[in-house]
């Protein structure tokens, strides 16, 4: 078992654990790949993948609104891939450009999930 006891939290802002169905390009394939975030905030997000992104290269995300459609386009850098089990991983993406605004992404994914 993980000692946890000395870990400290270093990110500046709180993560929200949220499925978005998601799209990613990497650089070297250009192709879009299917994903979803396992959590997102402002300045970073999770995306579940396949296969594991290479650390510190940079992604095209594009977040799905299930509410009206539109694709929310960032550009970010992988900082991190963990696998999960074989054939899941988490990849850590720090947004380079402008930040999410990840409280009125998680409501409207939980209000277009309950079909309000």
């Amino acid at each position: 078992m993980k000692d946890d006891s000395n870990y400290t939290e270093k990110r500046a802002f709180s993560r929200y654990p949220v499925s978005i169905p998601t799209g990613y390009l990497e650089p070297y394939s250009r192709t879009e790949s299917p994903s979803f975030t396992h959590d997102i905030s402002e300045e970073g997000l999770c995306i579940v993948s396949d296969k594991p992104m290479l650390s510190d290269s940079y992604v095209d995300i594009y977040l799905r609104l299930n509410d009206d459609g539109r694709k929310i386009h960032r550009r970010g850098r992988i900082a991190w891939t963990r696998m999960i089990e074989p054939g899941k991983y988490y990849n850590g993406v720090h947004i380079e450009d402008e930040p999410l605004d990840s409280i009125d992404l998680v409501l409207r994914t939980i209000k277009s999930q309950r079909n309000y």
